[in-house]
């Protein structure tokens, strides 16, 4: 599992913001915050959605890596993202996913990204990735 450190040096995460906010075995919460640059259109209020499916991404795949015995690599194989409503405009998006099920190679995890309540998601999403073990 990376550090916290370690999840802040991934290029991609650090230009959009994401931030590691708690991990733990199987689960993950990450930040993203609220950034004009990062709206879909300069006239809009809605976050574009490259931005949301990073967050979900890095979410996901903290919960699979952190419960994989010697992992080694993954590799996305899904990643789908259903919006429920718009965004609060000015609020910073919680990311959290959870690892649901661990098979031979493929892991599997769900979760939900939400800024002002928890119980009123933004976007949920699922995720599946393919994984290797170090021998």
């Amino acid at each position: 599992m990376l550090l916290p450190e370690e999840q802040q040096q991934c290029a991609h995460m650090r230009c959009l913001g994401i931030k590691l906010i708690q991990a733990e075995p199987g689960s993950a919460m990450f930040g993203l915050d609220w950034r004009d640059e990062l709206m879909a259109t300069s006239t809009s209020h809605m976050p574009a959605s490259a931005p949301i499916f990073s967050l979900m991404e890095a979410a996901c795949a903290h919960a699979i890596w952190s419960v994989i015995e010697r992992p080694k690599s993954t590799l996305i194989l899904s990643l789908r993202v259903d919006h429920l409503r718009s965004a609060t405009p000015g609020c910073r998006l919680i990311g959290q996913a959870e690892c649901f099920r661990v098979t031979k190679r493929i892991a599997f995890a769900r979760g939900v990204a939400y800024d002002k309540d928890e119980a009123d998601p933004v976007v949920n999403a699922i995720a599946s990735f393919f994984y290797t073990q170090a021998n």
